[in-house]
């Protein structure tokens, strides 16, 4: 089936399931399909990006500019074409703007494909189920793969960009074609608004996926802030899920950490409402249980990546950590026998090799300008 075929099979089974239908609003009941193109964009306020959140698993996330309703229908080489919904506790979702939908059973050596028709929602009511629909639109996005059938795979790191979208072009040419690109953090300068989420996040995963890369997305400090950062989760994140995660890339164990905020639980940036103390230790027994797995201690690699390093400064030759908090963390991976951690976070690109108490080596990123920003590549 040829991409403009299946664009029809799309929004035709989209009109059977009720959510793509006539440009018109529509009582319930059997919609009309829309024309066989795919659709003009003009609902999505932020286009489709997918990324993965484990061995077999990718989300896709997009938002509408008016609260719809929405699913995904994927292919991939060798698997029929399967539609998905998001779903929280039994409940699709209605009256939505903002969609995390999780796929399962993707190949991760193959190109997956993601189309998502979304659909306007003016009105549902919750003891009769009644719905009015509005205008709908179709919209897709390809996830790389993120190895190889031999088992190879390469990474691109990018870290600390800080908004500035004009440094993701010449960054990605300088690293050339790999597998995946990781974001290590601090990507935004600060989480105010949805303008800026879409804008300055959003849109630069789906550039990197289109440039032919699986994108990685990962918290810095720097995102643990402004008036949005709390529900930064539901524009990336299905309900339950947490932004670290590990899977397998070809030859390699990736760990992604979430290494949290860079001050105290009290901190006066933070209004005092911190929680990352608990967190941290939640997170810490999950990499624990991570690194006494078989697919971490079989890997022939294991690659951490994380926002803050272990090492924030040095005196006198004495490696230093931020907080207790981190420090626990670091012992844990301390007896993992870890390949290389790459991190980002202090602005200033450095090399630390395997010494002293830490067994691995240690790639930090640079900064967010013109002279210091960076991109690492691991083969």
């Amino acid at each position: 089936m040829n991409r403009q075929d299946f664009i029809k099979a799309l929004v035709g089974a989209a009109g059977a399931a009720g959510l793509v239908g006539c440009r018109t609003v529509e009582k319930k009941g059997a919609l009309a399909p829309l024309e066989g193109k795919e659709g003009s964009g003009f609902l999505f306020s932020a286009h489709p990006i997918a990324q993965w959140i484990g061995d077999d698993e990718a989300v896709v996330a997009w938002t509408t500019r008016r609260p719809s309703m929405g699913y995904v229908v994927w292919h991939q080489e060798g698997k029929r074409h399967t539609q998905v919904f998001q779903s929280t506790d039994g409940f699709r979702p209605v009256l939505e703007t903002r969609f995390r939908v999780i796929v399962k059973g993707v190949d991760p050596t193959k190109p997956a494909v993601f189309d998502v028709a979304s659909r306007e929602m003016f009105r549902f009511t919750s003891d009769s189920y009644e719905h009015r629909w509005g205008a709908s639109d179709v919209s897709s996005v390809t996830l790389p793969p993120r190895s190889g059938a031999d088992g190879s795979t390469s990474i691109l790191m990018l870290n600390d960009v800080h908004s500035k979208t004009s440094l993701y072009a010449p960054l990605l040419k300088a690293g050339g074609p790999a597998a995946m690109c990781v974001l290590a953090g601090d990507i935004l300068d600060r989480v105010e608004d949805a303008e800026t989420v879409e804008g300055k996040l959003l849109a630069p995963l789906r550039q990197i996926c289109a440039a032919g890369y699986a994108p990685q997305y990962l918290r810095g400090n720097h995102e643990l802030r402004g008036a949005r950062a709390r529900d930064l989760h539901d524009w990336l994140l299905p309900a339950y899920r947490h932004f670290y995660t590990a899977f397998t890339a070809g030859c390699a164990r990736l760990l992604f950490l979430d290494t949290g905020e860079d001050k105290e639980d009290g901190h006066f940036q933070l209004g005092g409402l911190g929680g990352f103390d608990d967190y941290l230790a939640e997170q810490t027994e999950w990499v624990r249980r991570e690194v006494a797995s078989d697919a971490w201690r079989c890997a022939r690699h294991r690659i951490v990546f994380a926002h803050i390093p272990k090492i924030v400064f040095e005196d006198e030759g004495i490696e230093s950590t931020v907080l207790p908090r981190l420090a626990r963390l670091w012992e844990v991976l301390d007896g993992a026998n870890v390949t290389l951690m790459a991190c980002g976070h202090m602005h200033r690109a450095s090399f630390y090799p395997k010494g002293g108490p830490r067994g691995y080596p240690l790639v930090v990123g640079g900064g967010s300008g013109s002279s210091d920003a960076t991109v690492t590549r691991l083969d």
